[in-house]
């Protein structure tokens, strides 16, 4: 265990893994296949939870399939933070090819944070069967890239 100031009390263990994790999410850690990997990801789990919330639960993140494919605007180099344009294509619950464009910000830390186009991901808040308003949660994600 470490003590730190507050007596709040962290195990050892965790503090290494979270070292670990970090350390290998630098400036040029951030690749283009590890960013359309991890917003693939996160989105399809997203894409389950929004459907859920909509009344439309057991759709399994392997069925939506979802891809990526992002590059940063003009001739920059396709890798490090900054200013990102995705494409997410995915399978709706009735099997039809969907499409969503996301403009993303990646920081040098490892994370992302993307913002979907209402007309390929619905509107920022969206309304439940039983007529209550939901954060839609496809429309903004935060992410973070999985360790190199």
């Amino acid at each position: 265990m470490v003590r730190l100031r507050r007596k709040v009390m962290i195990p050892a263990g965790l503090l290494a893994t979270a070292a670990i994790t970090l350390g290998g999410c630098g400036p040029d850690d951030i690749s283009q296949d590890r960013l359309q990997s991890a917003l693939a990801s996160t989105f399809a789990n997203l894409y389950v939870r929004q459907q859920a919330l909509l009344g439309r639960s057991g759709i399994a993140t392997d069925a939506v399939a979802a891809r990526a494919t992002c590059g940063k605007p003009g001739n920059a180099k396709q890798q490090g933070a900054g200013e990102w344009t995705c494409t997410v294509s995915w399978f709706g619950v009735d099997g039809a090819p969907l499409t969503g464009e996301y403009d993303v910000q990646a920081k040098a830390g490892g994370c992302f944070t993307a913002t979907g186009q209402p007309t390929g991901v619905g509107a920022p808040t969206l309304r439940a069967p039983d007529g209550s308003s939901f954060v839609n949660p496809i429309y903004g994600i935060d992410g973070c890239f999985a360790s190199a």
